[in-house]
């Protein structure tokens, strides 16, 4: 690497250098690291091919799963929410036997790596809605999940941000897919119907925030599925809550101890 002293400033990319400013000083590198097609062709690189490979079946259903939770996980998730996800997907890969790189990604026996999975890291789910809940309920297709705040009392159970005047719960529910590994193309291809593929949200209504809830409160998400859910998809259930202040009758979103988490794999 070498300092630019002279009067002219480049940025950007010429031939292998690459020009950029550090900390005030202009900077020129040029290109290192190893050629993209000697990485997919020599055999000295197959076991990182097989990482790479692997690698990106996790980060491509990490992302669908996401991506079914965008609206909520931006308002109720943290920072680290994809790398985690992909965490989880990589370790659902080495339980599977088979050559590396060419493992299948098979969701459903390995659900307990979901349990609890918090999309906020820096605050629980269970710490904000510490009232005592039962899990969920699935019916026997996988269609449809029932889960069923108790009641409860806010001012004690519920750690609710100041100006707080009114509360809603959300419940979702995502369904994903096993990948399959093709060895013509060296890609991973879901192996459930498109069909199956679907995502369902319930919120309850504005709850007042000094009221306590005089009943049970039931969530229903409904997939719709016109056939029981396959053994090569799973249904991951989340729940959250999002607290406003009410006024001239509309709720905003206060933004500060907001939680998601997985509460039901099936």
């Amino acid at each position: 690497m070498a300092k630019q002293e002279s009067f002219i400033k480049f940025k950007g990319t010429l031939d292998d250098l690459t020009f950029y400013r550090l900390r005030g000083k202009y900077i020129v590198k040029k290109k290192g690291g190893v050629d993209r097609e000697r990485i997919l062709t020599d055999p000295n690189f197959a076991r990182v091919r097989e990482n790479m490979s692997e690698f990106t079946a996790a980060a491509k259903v990490a992302t669908t799963f996401r991506k079914s939770l965008n609206s909520l996980i931006k308002q109720l998730g943290g920072t680290t929410v994809q790398a985690r996800l992909m965490r989880i997907f990589r370790k659902v890969l080495n339980t599977v036997a088979g050559k590396a790189g060419q493992r299948d990604l098979v969701l459903l026996p390995n659900k307990e790596l979901f349990s609890e999975f918090q999309f906020n890291e820096a605050k629980r789910f269970d710490s904000i809605f510490t009232a005592l809940f039962d899990v969920p309920v699935v019916d026997a297709n996988r269609n449809e999940v029932t889960w069923t705040v108790p009641v409860f009392d806010p001012a004690h159970e519920l750690e609710m941000p100041g100006g707080t005047t009114h509360y809603r719960f959300v419940l979702a529910t995502v369904v994903l897919s096993d990948h399959r590994h093709n060895e013509l193309t060296e890609t991973y291809t879901p192996r459930t119907d498109a069909a199956f593929i679907k995502r369902a949200v319930t919120y309850s209504d504005y709850l007042d925030a000094g009221v306590a809830p005089e009943a049970p409160l039931p969530l229903v998400t409904d997939l719709g599925l016109e056939a029981p859910l396959p053994d090569t998809a799973i249904s991951i259930t989340v729940a959250g809550v999002f607290f406003y202040k009410q006024v001239n009758g509309d709720y905003l979103t206060l933004q500060s101890e907001q939680a998601l988490q997985v509460l039901v794999v099936a």
